[in-house]
């Protein structure tokens, strides 16, 4: 009887599943550093036993322009991991909530942001903290109350602001284009950094 193959995003060996994900990474995405099939490998392993970990570093793929491979590598490595969500122009607002809504399901999920948008001071105090095990942020969330006013018996609309934590640790593969969006120096001593250069008419 033949054995089923393994689903892709699904390590059951590690030897077999090392072996497995680089063919992946080789088959979707040219590398001029033939280490980096080893590397985003090794990475994409690490999302699928995350729970004996208190550290991740960032898997940083960052390329000059255009057309480097970049997306496709970020949409390889959410299909290799554990519990991958790729998302594109995501917000720093959605990515707090997205990585909540997952631990409360019980999911780490290994987020592949491609081209993030908004402040990139909100993004760097994310990626600074969210890379150790029980990292929070807590921002004030808007709710609105109807007070009844006895004085002439209308109601009186108002803001009603409260506090909201957010978990947001878990694994993190981020994409980004030079001079478009470029990580601090302290976040990239956090990550595991793929350069994408030109190299005889080839990305």
């Amino acid at each position: 009887m033949t054995a089923p193959t393994p689903e892709p995003g699904v390590l059951h060996d590690l030897a077999d599943g090392l072996d497995r994900f680089e063919a992946m990474y080789r088959r979707f995405i040219w590398r001029q550093n033939e280490a980096d099939y080893g590397v985003m490998a090794l990475w994409a392993a690490h999302t699928h036993c995350i729970d004996a970990f208190d550290w991740t570093p960032i898997l940083y793929a960052q390329s000059p322009s255009g057309g480097f491979g970049k997306s496709q590598t970020l949409l390889v490595t959410a299909a290799l991991s554990k519990h991958g969500d790729y998302q594109e122009t995501i917000t720093p607002a959605s990515f707090k909530r997205v990585l909540e809504a997952g631990h409360q399901a019980n999911r780490t999920l290994t987020m592949c942001l491609d081209e993030m948008v908004g402040s990139s001071q909100e993004w760097e105090r994310l990626l600074n903290i969210s890379n150790r095990r029980g990292a929070r942020v807590v921002s004030s969330v808007s709710g609105v109350k109807i007070q009844g006013d006895k004085a002439n018996g209308k109601s009186v609309t108002y803001q009603d602001w409260h506090p909201c934590e957010y978990r947001v640790f878990g694994p993190k593969c981020v994409g980004s284009i030079s001079g478009r969006t470029t990580l601090s120096d302290t976040n990239l001593t956090r990550c595991i950094t793929l350069h994408y250069r030109v190299r005889g008419g080839r990305h």
